[in-house]
């Protein structure tokens, strides 16, 4: 008897808790279900205001549920791709599908003009046009701007749209795969000579992008330990005279050392564009005395010949550097090849050593 009546209220005690338990999951699992539906509609209610970035998404659905987490957010996100209520037209961008527009439709909400295929097809047939009237461009470079204007585009579409104007004859495919407007094919833009007429007086010098891509050679692209700026006539020699050298030397604290100095480094620096092959000249016979030059150019040069020079660059070895003209602050140098690395004369870089300049500016 008294086993029995001890037992009974550890029995009681023991469905009571479970029944506390199963309460509180089944509040926890609609808690959660309450959140991920609130996480969905804000979703689609921020993708009706058009394509957005996963940040973007983030960044509105935190401000109309503080609860929201990334995780949750994001398993949301891909459980609405899979039903299909939204899709991704390039990555890390999201807009709603056309299963989401014909619900929005069934709700009373007309599709926007922009997701019609007619209206892409036509937006992007007029950005392509206007490109092409500044001058030729690559596939690519024309890809790239469509994108940067309107990220909601499929490149699908952009490729069968250039196609289409090229069927249509209002664009045409030149040398090295350049497009350009059909009238100006016969022009000297269609020829590779300049985009737009010279200035009639340049509003920076040669000079003042010295320092920027010496300091460019030491701080970004880890090229040299030290750089100086030279140009002129300084060393005396008008093809032996670099307009940036700087030389890589091993840490003293390396364990594995194979020389002092690991290389020299030259560089040619033309603002002029029209001036390429007489810069690739001019680079080439820094040959004899560095390891490494590097040959840059303003990205105003034509793109024709830039493609000549990236070739010519790619057969001796020389690095091709082009750079923004229009702002010495921030020339936002863009390397297209790393230079190859030789070894120089030994005669003609002992004679450089000698000179009282470089040693100087360098080695000391």
């Amino acid at each position: 008897m008294d086993m029995r009546s001890d037992s009974l209220p550890v029995s009681i005690d023991t469905k009571q808790d479970a029944a506390d338990q199963e309460r509180h999951t089944h509040i926890q699992m609609s808690q959660s279900r309450n959140l991920t539906q609130a996480i969905e509609a804000a979703v689609l209610r921020v993708l009706k205001g058009g394509p957005a970035s996963k940040a973007q998404i983030a960044t509105a659905v935190k401000k109309q549920l503080a609860d929201a987490n990334m995780n949750t957010l994001t398993g949301q996100i891909h459980a609405l791709k899979e039903r299909r209520q939204i899709k991704s037209p390039r990555r890390g961008w999201w807009e709603l599908s056309k299963v989401g527009d014909r619900q929005k439709k069934r709700a009373g909400v007309p599709a926007t003009k922009s997701t019609t295929k007619t209206g892409k097809v036509a937006t992007i047939e007029k950005l392509v046009l206007n490109l092409l009237k500044d001058g030729q461009r690559r596939r690519s470079e024309i890809i790239h701007a469509l994108r940067l204007r309107h990220p909601e585009l499929n490149p699908n579409t952009m490729n069968g749209t250039i196609n289409g104007l090229g069927q249509k004859k209002q664009i045409v495919r030149g040398e090295y795969g350049f497009w350009s407007l059909a009238a100006l094919k016969d022009s000297p833009v269609a020829d590779g000579a300049r985009l737009s007429p010279p200035a009639k007086g340049p509003k920076t010098l040669e000079g003042d992008f010295y320092k920027p891509f010496a300091e460019w050679l030491v701080n970004d692209v880890l090229e040299c330990t030290r750089a100086e700026t030279l140009g002129g006539n300084v060393l005396g020699r008008k093809w032996g005279t670099p307009d940036v050298i700087g030389v890589y030397r091993v840490d003293h604290r390396g364990i594995y050392k194979q020389g002092e100095i690991a290389a020299f480094v030259s560089a040619e620096i033309k603002l002029d564009p029209s001036e390429p092959i007489t810069a690739f000249g001019q680079a080439c016979s820094y040959l004899l005395f560095s390891h490494k030059v590097y040959l840059v150019l303003p990205n105003t040069t034509t793109p024709a010949d830039k493609t000549t020079i990236e070739l010519l660059c790619g057969i001796v070895g020389l690095g091709p550097v082009f750079f923004d003209p229009k702002d010495v602050h921030n020339p936002d140098f863009e390397i297209r090849v790393r230079p190859s690395q030789r070894e120089p004369d030994a005669g003609r870089l002992n004679d450089l050593l000698r000179s009282d300049v470089i040693y100087k500016r360098l080695m000391q």
